[in-house]
């Protein structure tokens, strides 16, 4: 009776599975509901690209209107058609809600139609002809089978499974309970999402179509461009600087800065008309900061000494507090003047110095905020500190959002590097260590290239091969291309 079970136990196990099903001789699978496709038809012109696809109810035209260069919608334009073979039909595209998407009613004919369009949008003006043919037949696509649908497996193999069924049954059978549990959970386990067909044959899904070689192009509609946000650059020769990334900090100006000293061995006096000044306050010239009451044992002249402020600036360190003894090495304030700062960068290859033009600073404690810098000098011996060369840059806008001691990632720009081809460095991605760029051949259509890449300069890198001028690389909107591909 064991031996019985065991068989009955494996074949149900084995039957049961959700993506395992039986069929007799050939069955179709279930329909799925297919997938509709087409494009329209483009045309380009100097300034811009369009896209014309029919309405749905077949009585007029929809027109997708591009930047020619970047590939973003052009809203606010003003769209005149013009139909050949009927010069006294012109009409005015009507501007939807979807930037850079306008309707256009006319009547569709059976023959093939000529529309010519003239598109202004502010300053720029563009004349556009695009053919349209009849009326095709829906193409339609059927979409792979849903993972949840069974295979089939055919009559014959009823007896290959049955007697499979006893020898694992048997099997079973002679062995303890604890390995008993553990061969029918390791049978549940086993992958089953190919089924079994006629003479051998494979009746499994075919290979999805975005399956294809790096060359292969792809469609994409106007429409799905427009809310992916797929945006392009033409490749051209571009100039750009070098840079070097350093680490710095933010310093006072050598000439903007103070130290207050006291100017010999005193106690700080409590004097309601001096009120002892804090971190952040501002002061000008000559404003008394604190009182100074002599130590009689210093044999200092009598008589009180005000500290007066030898800059206008902001407070930026306060350690005046009354009734404290100071000597002339105390430094009791800081003061300095906040739109007027520097930035200090290590630099451990001497040999850049002399090709240093400028730099740009940026930090994260204030994201997406960038600053100016201009090169001042660079130190004339090595820091016994970090063994590097300190370099100082003038910060020459927008000062005030920085603070001393504040880290800071400085881009030091060298000599300019003329690149006979460049892309952005966002273009490049990389299938298989190989770096690749998604370049658009037609209003509708993308390619990718391999292409390799050469020295970096800025914000772009150069292409050796692979591109050529002119031709439109998308520089956003290409991950989304690649998945979708």
């Amino acid at each position: 009776m064991r031996f019985v079970a065991m068989i009955i136990l494996t074949w149900l196990l084995s039957m049961a599975r959700p993506d395992v099903g039986f069929a007799h001789g050939e069955v179709p699978a279930m329909a799925h509901p297919p997938l509709v496709t087409g494009l329209g038809a483009g045309a380009t012109g100097e300034r811009f690209e369009v896209v014309v696809v029919r309405a749905p109810d077949d009585k007029g035209v929809v027109i997708h209107l591009a930047d020619l260069e970047s590939n973003a919608p052009v809203a606010g334009a003003r769209i005149e058609a013009e139909r050949s073979g009927d010069p006294a039909w012109k009409e005015t595209a009507a501007p939807t809600p979807a930037p850079g998407i306008y309707a256009l009613s006319m009547p569709l004919g059976k023959t093939t139609d000529e529309l010519t369009l003239t598109v202004t949008a502010g300053q720029r003006a563009d004349l556009l002809l695009v053919p349209l043919s009849p009326p095709a037949p829906v193409v339609t696509a059927s979409a792979d089978p849903p993972p949840h649908e069974p295979a089939r497996i055919a009559t014959p193999f009823w007896v290959a499974g049955m007697v499979l069924a006893a020898l694992i049954g048997y099997l079973l059978g002679r062995v303890g309970r604890r390995k008993l549990l553990l061969l029918v959970m390791a049978l549940g386990c086993l992958p089953a999402t190919q089924g079994f067909a006629h003479g051998g044959e494979d009746h499994g899904g075919q290979p999805q179509a975005a399956e294809r070689a790096l060359g292969d192009e792809m469609t994409l509609p106007k429409a799905t461009q427009f809310v992916l946000g797929v945006r392009t650059l033409p490749v051209a020769p571009r100039e750009a600087a070098a840079t070097a990334r350093l680490v710095g900090r933010v310093i006072p100006d050598p000439a903007a800065y103070a130290r207050v000293h006291a100017t010999m061995t005193a106690r700080v006096g409590t004097d309601p008309g001096f009120p002892v000044p804090v971190s952040g306050q501002r002061v000008t010239r000559g404003q008394p900061l604190a009182a100074l009451d002599p130590n009689p044992a210093s044999k200092s002249p009598p008589g009180r000494e005000l500290l007066h402020a030898p800059i206008e600036g902001v407070i930026t360190d306060a350690h005046i507090v009354p009734g404290e003894v100071v000597t002339e090495q105390t430094v009791l304030a800081e003061i300095v003047q906040p739109d007027r700062l520097w930035v200090e960068a290590v630099l451990f290859d001497p040999s850049l110095t002399e090709r240093i033009r400028g730099a740009m600073a940026e930090t994260r404690l204030l994201p997406g905020q960038r600053f100016r810098l201009r090169w001042v000098g660079a130190s004339a011996r090595l820091s016994a500190e970090d063994q590097g060369l300190h370099l100082q840059f003038a910060v020459e806008e927008n000062a005030r959002a920085l603070r001393l001691g504040m880290p800071l990632d400085v881009h030091v720009e060298l000599e300019t590097v003329a690149m006979p081809l460049a892309v952005p460095h966002e273009a490049l991605l990389e299938k298989g260590g190989q770096p690749v760029v998604w370049v658009k051949t037609a209003p509708e259509r993308f390619a990718p290239r391999a292409v390799f890449p050469g020295r970096r300069a800025g914000a772009w890198t150069e292409i050796l091969t692979g591109l050529r001028v002119g031709d439109k690389v998308v520089v956003q909107g290409q991950r989304q291309l690649d998945a979708a591909r």
